[in-house]
């Protein structure tokens, strides 16, 4: 027998037929869905906003003769900000604290830190440029039951996160600093050295006239080597902290090339001319004696220029070293919660009621589907039937 189309008619009838179950399942699931959400905990949710310190240092305008602050404020960039609130170190120390293990209720340190990561946001916001994509500001949050711990935890995460970025800081300006007094105390040594040597010179050769084009010709030169010192001292600095950037490195060592290739130029060419049209003798076409005290006069300028570039570097990395001052810019503090995060009560409840009735309407058109294939179809209601006391004997054999 063929089959009947369900038409609205058809709906509406079924609804006004099961209607008692209808309703008497929405108003006691509605009650149920009530109960049970304002059963659930509360749990309060604590924000703050912070700024990751800028790269530059006020005492830059002290180091003009380097490419770039190779000492700086901080190495330690949003991203690393990022990381170092996920790390395990410190979320141990939170766990520790406040007694997370017994407060989740948790028996393993990893159930506890998984627990704690859902209730921790990290949110950076970034600023999009063409090729970058800088940190703007970071916001954290944490959820917790109670609004106070919620807002202290907050608090422990920017004062923790604020001890790893200043422990950060001062080892590199000590490794800094460090590396700058040897060098410098190396300098010192070599200052010494050149000045006996220049005054043994004069005492066994007397006083040397240099022509002016000669003494042009070595001031440059001293001065050109100076700078590679000072290009490679930066090099060093930039190489040892892990944090410096390989573009600023690269950039470095192809300026180093130009300028050591310049240099041996002036010794072996055929002349120089510098920035302001002055032509140049080579150094090798220079007198013997000439060059003899060229060489001491040369050292002497180059460890005069570069003893005046890494003295304010020296110091910069004192203070930085010495310094505790705060790093974070703090936009929000962490704030006291007064309306809970959590449970949404309105969602639960529409949620529940939703998904009830969905399977209530689900077993109404099961029922009027067995319903009306009995009345039109004995051969698939005897099917069906079979398959249903399949199951029935399944579940009895199992108990």
């Amino acid at each position: 027998m063929e089959q009947k189309e369900f038409n609205t008619l058809d709906y509406v009838l079924v609804f006004l037929k099961w209607r008692k179950l209808i309703i008497w399942n929405f108003f006691i699931v509605s009650i149920l869905a009530v109960i049970i959400s304002f059963l659930l905990p509360k749990y309060y949710k604590s924000t703050a906003v912070f700024l990751p310190p800028s790269q530059s240092s006020g005492l830059t305008a002290l180091i003009q003769n380097f490419s770039v602050d190779v000492l700086g404020t901080s190495d330690v960039t949003g991203d690393a900000f990022i990381t170092i609130l996920n790390s395990r170190n410190l979320r141990e120390q939170i766990i520790s604290k406040y007694d997370l293990m017994n407060l989740y209720e948790r028996d393993y340190i990893e159930h506890t830190l998984k627990d704690l990561e859902n209730n921790v946001v990290i949110e950076p916001e970034y600023q999009v440029g063409i090729g970058m994509s800088n940190i703007n500001s970071i916001a954290i949050s944490v959820i917790d039951k109670s609004p106070q711990r919620a807002q202290n935890m907050a608090t422990d995460f920017l004062n923790l996160l604020e001890e790893r970025i200043i422990d950060l800081n001062t080892r590199k300006a000590k490794n800094n600093r460090i590396f700058l007094e040897l060098r410098v105390a190396e300098i010192k040594n070599e200052m010494k050295k050149t000045q006996y040597a220049m005054r043994n010179f004069q005492e066994e050769y007397g006083a040397v006239e240099i022509t002016s084009q000669s003494k042009v010709t070595i001031e440059a030169a001293a001065q050109l080597k100076a700078e590679i010192l000072a290009l490679e001292v930066e090099r060093d600095i930039l190489a040892k902290n892990a944090l410096a950037k390989n573009m600023n490195l690269k950039r470095i060592n192809t300026r180093l090339e130009i300028m050591k290739n310049k240099f041996n130029d002036m010794y072996t060419g055929d002349g120089y001319t510098d920035e302001l049209g002055n032509v140049l003798l080579p150094i090798s076409k220079i007198p013997t004696l000439s060059l003899q005290y060229f060489d001491l006069y040369r050292n002497a300028e180059i460890q005069n220029k570069l003893f005046e570039m890494l003295v304010p570097l020296l110091e910069q990395a004192k203070i930085q070293e010495a310094k505790n001052i705060p790093v974070l810019k703090i936009v929000d503090s962490p704030s006291l919660a007064t309306y809970k995060y959590k449970p949404k009560r309105l969602f639960i409840v529409i949620g529940i009621v939703l998904v009830s009735q969905l399977f209530c309407f689900l077993f109404i058109f099961w029922k009027e589907y067995l319903s009306r294939v009995e009345e039109v179809d004995k051969d698939q209601f005897e099917k069906i039937s079979q398959v249903k006391s399949y199951f029935t004997r399944s579940k009895n054999k199992a108990k």
